[in-house]
């Protein structure tokens, strides 16, 4: 809106009363000192959240480099704050590794169904795990897509789009 004279960005802002988009703080202040008033319900900047749950730092960090420039990614190494994190969160997307200390992703998926069993959330499972059986048993517990690990950066990115495309 940088190019847009006072009067043309109040008559834009105006125009977007539908359009759902929430704003942050930062934004909220500059509309304000331009003289813009925006309600909160008006708009919705934010991006699909994507919580990603691994014991493996090395495996959270490479999903959160491929996955960051498109959605908000959240990171948790364990199924515990997992479940933390989902209490507070609208997540889109949840990328789970199976095998992880404490809980393993078929528990977590359990103990979410039972803690929260409004949420629909779809789950991709990310999984060095490559057996028919963990495959069989992850579909079987709803599971929306199966990568295995190590896995390409482009595999990850498709399988996420195309589960969040197929809700949407």
């Amino acid at each position: 809106m940088g190019d847009l004279d006072k009067a043309d960005r109040k008559g834009a802002a105006a125009g977007m009363d539908n359009d759902a988009i929430h704003l942050n703080k930062a934004v909220k202040d500059w509309l304000k000192a331009e003289g813009l008033q925006i309600d909160d319900n008006a708009i919705n900047l934010t991006k699909g959240v994507v919580v990603a749950i691994d014991d493996d730092a090395t495996n959270l960090t490479k999903i959160r480099e491929i996955l960051g420039s498109k959605y908000d990614v959240r990171l948790c190494k364990s199924g515990k704050m997992a479940l933390v994190v989902l209490a507070e969160t609208k997540a889109d997307l949840i990328l789970l590794d199976v095998e992880m200390p404490g809980m393993t992703g078929f528990d977590l998926m359990d103990e979410m169904k039972a803690r929260f069993p409004d949420m629909d959330i779809p789950v991709i499972f990310v999984t060095s795990h490559a057996t028919p059986q963990f495959v069989s048993l992850a579909v079987r517990q709803g599971a929306k897509g199966y990568i295995v690990k190590p896995f390409e950066p482009g595999t990850l990115l498709t399988k996420v789009q195309e589960v969040l495309n197929e809700i949407n």
